[in-house]
Order: structure tokens, then sequence, then C-alpha cells
């Protein structure tokens, strides 16, 4: 007999753009686009936005959806771009392309109402965009129902800002302990975590250890996959029974210590490998978040840049911006805070607004960009297919968006790397271009 069951009727997606940045600001504005015919964008008007960019025309651009983007110039002043190629006349781009007007950057999405309910917090210093802030949810429920934690995630993506919610989620928090266990020398590591008495071997003093410090709170073991075998069997047992026994003591104490244990490494692959205990992996996943990386978070990404100029007197400009949205960042946060730190440095010398031309060429651009570049759509130029037919202007915006780096401006052309120096070479461009002059906002 056939299963008669009324499956429940899916969620259609609510194709749109989200304004991430305008008027030297970073912005959160989800714009949702009609399903049927087309909006008109412009100064004052964009899906009832009113951004004062003085940059922007009136009727600046027609954007519509049919399974994918469709954006038109109407005769800018200043042009509209898509992932830093300028369009002339219609486009077609899917999702997560970066759309540029005049001082105002956007992201397409498929699916814009993701983004409908949330925002881009900064409290406390800390930028949380929604697809963060869902992580950090789960984190806060795991912490309630008072189990271990394990993190998974990449470099620099913010696995210690996960270890900090999960402390901050208990009642009474207790003590919050980090260590990277990357760091520690070889030999050393067992008596880091649970202490020593004195003489238990040589210029060994009495020490409490990590989880004598941490009783009552958390330990936050960070690149736990570093730790040896013998030391991992000690682990299991503290977290197994709260038992620790410093080196060189016979006595046993007990503590109450939560562990959160992260790694950039797949735990599972390195049990395969015989390098990681089972057991201990078992007892450690009983709650795992994965804390998405910072391509797959670009919404928050203006809001850490203008974060990290916070109290200088430097400024961002739309070109670097612009630059930072349409590269992969492999070391995530942490690399494009010291990017853009370094890049307003080199703007110091020149006016403090800091462009895409003082973005280091190397800054956020993957060892392997096919493997870690962000899910972008390449955006498809309609009747376009010979070097010949672009224009200086787009070749210099290509340049500009890339901070300088022929490779990844040629990708965006669709172009081999040849065939743009031979561009650069007929239009003169040894170097890009000026960036563009700041808007002037109301």
């Amino acid at each position: 007999m056939a299963d008669s069951a009324v499956q429940p009727a899916q969620r259609r997606p609510v194709p749109g753009l989200l304004v991430v940045f305008s008027c030297g600001k970073a912005r959160y504005h989800p714009v949702v686009l009609p399903r049927a015919g087309t909006m008109t964008v412009g100064r004052s008007d964009v899906g009832g936005l009113d951004l004062a960019d003085e940059k922007m025309s009136t009727r600046h651009a027609e954007l519509s959806w049919d399974g994918a983007f469709h954006v038109t110039d109407l005769g800018s002043r200043n042009g509209t771009f898509l992932d830093g190629v300028q369009v002339d006349g219609s486009v077609t781009a899917g999702p997560l392309a970066v759309l540029r007007l005049g001082q105002t950057l956007a992201l397409l999405l498929a699916d814009v109402s993701l983004f409908s309910t949330g925002e881009v917090s900064t409290e406390g210093g800390v930028v949380v965009g929604p697809r963060m802030r869902a992580v950090l949810n789960e984190v806060a429920l795991a912490r309630r129902e008072g189990s271990h934690l394990l993190v998974r995630g990449e470099s620099g993506a913010g696995k210690e800002l996960v270890a900090k919610a999960f402390h901050e989620a208990a009642p009474r928090p207790g003590p919050l302990v980090t260590f990277n266990c990357a760091n520690l020398q070889p030999g050393l590591a067992e008596a880091r975590l649970f202490g020593t008495t004195k003489g238990a071997f040589t210029e060994a003093k009495d020490s409490a250890g990590l989880f004598l410090q941490a009783d009552s709170g958390v330990l936050f073991l960070d690149e736990i996959a570093e730790l040896d075998a013998q030391v991992q069997a000690k682990l299991l047992r503290a977290v197994e029974t709260g038992e620790v026994q410093r080196v060189g003591d016979s006595a046993v104490k007990h503590v109450k210590v939560a562990v959160v244990a992260a790694s950039h490494q797949s735990l599972p692959e390195r049990v395969k490998a015989g390098l990681f205990r089972k057991d201990l992996l078992f007892r450690l996943n009983r709650f795992e978040v994965q804390v998405p990386p910072l391509r797959e978070r670009r919404e928050e990404l203006p809001w850490l840049m203008q974060h990290a100029l916070a109290g200088r007197a430097e400024t961002l400009h739309v070109s670097l911006v612009e630059a930072a949205l349409l590269r992969a960042w492999p070391g995530n946060v942490r690399e494009l805070i010291s990017a853009t730190l370094a890049a307003a440095t080199r703007a110091q010398a020149d006016g403090g607004v800091v462009k895409a031309s003082h973005l280091a060429p190397g800054a956020g651009v993957a060892d392997e960009p096919d493997a870690a570049a962000p899910p972008i759509v390449v955006t498809t130029v309609v009747g376009r297919t010979k070097p010949d037919d672009l224009t200086k202007e787009e070749v210099v915006a290509a340049l500009e968006a890339s901070g300088g780096n022929a490779t990844l401006a040629a990708k965006k052309l669709g172009l081999h790397r040849t065939q743009l120096s031979r561009l650069r070479s007929k239009f003169g461009l040894t170097q890009p271009d000026a960036d563009r002059d700041s808007a002037r906002c109301r």
C-alpha cells in the first residue's frame, strides 16, 4: 500500500540582497526582490532604504531573479560592479556575488529570509553575525545540559569565542582556563595539565595544574589533537571521573570541570590513524559544534574591519571592503584583522583612507584558491567572450578588487594571466589605477 502521509510544505526561498557596507560604514539591511518583475534601485531607494549614497544615481540599476540574478546598469554615473567587474549593459550572476552600487556593497542571496530576523551584534567589542549566533545558541544549550563540548573549526575562525560563550552560559560560571595544546613542549603536557610536586623531577615546583585551576569552571583545550597518547589516557580519566593526580604525588584530588576541546583537524580521522583515543573522543563528543569559517559569514566582514580600526584615524574605503569580500581568508578573523591593520598603516601616508591598493596582494588568498575560495558563482557578462572586448575601466576594477593580485583579477575577468598581462600593457597599467574618491554621504 502506498504511503499516503502528507509531507509538510517546504518553505520557498526568498531571493534578495543583503546590504553590508555603505558610505564608509558597515551596514546590515536585507532587501527582498520581487518574485516576478524587476526592482529599480537608486540613491534614495534600495528596497525602501534611503542609503544617502551620493555616488549612486537616482535610478542606478535594475535587479531581478528567475533562478539566477540579472543586473542591468541604467546608465549610472559611477557604474555598477559585480565581483569587481563593471557591468556593461546586463549581466547574469549566481548567489553570493558581490554587488557594488556607488559606495554601497551588497551580497546577492538566493534566500535572504535567513538574514531577515538576524543582525550583526557588536556587544562587548565582539562581532557576531546570525550564523555565528546560531552556533552560540547551540553552545548555550550544551552548557545547560552540563555536558562537555567538542568544537571543530579552522584556525582563527572563533573557537575561543565559542569557549567563552560556553563558560558564560552557566548560572555560576566559575573560572575559565584556556590553553593551546600545540604550545606544550614534549614531555611537559602531563605536568601542565595535572600539576607537579616539588622534586618530582629536576626543577619541578609545586604547581596546581590546569584542571585544579579550572575546578568548578571550564577548561578550554585548543588543538587537543596535539596531545600524545600517554597524556590522552590520563585526560580520559580526569574527564570520566573528575580525578586528577599531580606528577610526583600519590594523593588523588577530585575536580568538577567542564572541558571544551577544540581542533582544526578531524579527530575521527586521527582516531582512524591511531593518533587519538576513540574512547576519549566519545567522552568529549557528547555535544559538538562546527564554527563556520569567515568565508561563510561574510556579512560579518565589514563589521570586523570597522572594529579593527576603532579609535584610529584611518577610515574604510569601499574598494578595500569589496576586495576583502572577494577573498577566501584561510586564516579567518585573525588574518582579516591583521591584514586590515597592516593596510591602515600603509594608508597613513596616503590620506588615511584605507583602499584596496593598501591591501597586501597575498592577504586573504588561499594557497589552493579553488578549494578554499568563497563559493561565488562567477559572473557572466552577456555577449562578452574575447579579451579585446574588455575596457580599461573593467580591467582596473578587477585589479582593484583583487588588491593588485593579477591571478585573482584574471580569474574574475575569465582570462588567463598572460591575457591580462597583455591588456595591462595595452592600457598602460603597470599598477592598478588610484582608487576612486570616497563618497560624500549626507
